[in-house]
């Protein structure tokens, strides 16, 4: 019975030290802790490699904290939405798929809205953009049109979106597609505290 007393304290002492260990190499760690954020729930695991519907993190590690998401989302011709609220900017990053009525027919616009939270600005800069600073949106150029006649190509934009003490940098793509009236976007950002 002693024994077992004894081997029980030396199991309890070894894991307490090994604990102990490993949350001082934590803490001393300069690569940080990669974990997976839930979108949904803000639930966070270990892991190195994130499913769908989780966003990367990393925790400590000297200061270079990065937050990395990216989606893919689809908007009804003549609709906004698809709406990702990016946790470090607070910014959000639409589709809004444009219905115009031109000259010559009806023309399909595949654009990014990108908004700062409520109560707050942002300093965005894309190609093709006006004042950049200080705004409470941005809607990019098309990144795809369509028209009768004209068939749909896809297209690509950069931003650099700076709002709440940090800096997102965005890849955009969008696509007008015809037969499902609808337009598809693909985004990914990366964002850093300032």
């Amino acid at each position: 019975m002693i024994a077992r007393v004894i081997s029980s304290v030396i199991v309890v002492l070894a894991l307490s030290a090994g604990a102990a260990f490993a949350a001082s190499r934590l803490a001393t760690s300069d690569a940080g802790t990669e974990v997976c954020v839930n979108s949904t729930n803000g639930l966070m695991r270990v892991a190195s490699s994130c499913r769908d519907g989780e966003y990367s993190l990393t925790i400590g590690g000297g200061g270079d904290v990065r937050v990395t998401q990216n989606g893919t989302f689809t908007v009804p011709w003549g609709e906004t939405g698809g709406g990702k609220v990016l946790p470090l900017t607070g910014v959000s990053v639409s589709g809004r798929c444009e219905l115009l009525q031109a000259p010559f027919g009806e023309v399909t616009l595949a654009r990014v809205l990108i908004e700062a939270a409520s109560g707050k600005t942002l300093d965005a800069f894309v190609n093709g953009g006006t004042n950049p600073v200080g705004q409470p949106s941005l809607l990019t150029r098309p990144l795809s049109s369509f028209a009768e006649g004209h068939p749909a190509q896809s297209g690509t934009e950069d931003a650099i979106v700076t709002s709440n003490g940090a800096t997102a940098v965005l890849i955009l793509g969008g696509y007008v597609d015809a037969d499902a009236k609808t337009c598809i976007y693909v985004w990914e950002a990366v964002e850093t505290p300032n």
